[in-house]
């Protein structure tokens, strides 16, 4: 009732400033959104470009069309499949040929063998141009603010070095 000191109305000030728009969104950790945002628009990119690249045989036709084209979402939207059946040939380094036969559906084994390849295809292509980061290691360093920002030059820095300065060699994860 008696505030001599008008502790009571600063207080009420610093309570508004700590339930406001602002500290919410610093305190529930919002800070880092746009970084998120722009390592998941880079991969997704990334990814987008590996599957537009990787071109599917419509065996009716034999008309050549991209993976990204060639994917429509299930009944239901929560998963993918194939709009048909088609081909996708594999030139290996040797000359020999491995042929897909991909159905329809992502469940058939010779399908899933292939959706694993180009999985493997695009982690390749996500490492190669942002720098390879176990899940470990990124829990680790990630956990602090500094960590974070040197970590951001370690992901170009070392595919950078590595395009500049390394002999050519041969990648076996891309088989």
């Amino acid at each position: 009732m008696f505030d001599p000191a008008g502790d009571e109305n600063s207080m009420s000030s610093i309570r508004a400033f700590a339930n406001s728009w602002f500290m919410n969104a610093v305190n529930r950790d919002y800070t880092f959104a746009l970084y998120g945002i722009g390592e998941y628009l880079i991969h997704n990119t990334t990814m987008e470009a590996c599957l537009n690249h990787i071109k599917l045989t419509d065996p009716d036709t034999g008309k050549k069309i991209s993976f990204w084209d060639a994917i429509e979402p299930k009944e239901g939207g929560n998963a993918l499949q194939f709009k048909k059946n088609y081909i996708y040939e594999v030139k290996s380094v040797d000359g020999s040929v491995t042929t897909y036969n991909l159905s329809k559906d992502f469940n058939d084994p010779e399908t899933k063998k292939f959706i694993n390849w180009t999985r493997s295809r695009i982690r390749y292509a996500c490492q190669s141009l942002h720098g390879a980061l176990n899940n470990e290691d990124k829990g680790l360093i990630y956990k602090y603010f500094l960590g974070k920002a040197i970590m951001n030059f370690r992901q170009w820095m070392v595919g950078s070095f590595s395009t500049k300065f390394r002999w050519p060699y041969f990648d076996a994860d891309i088989m």
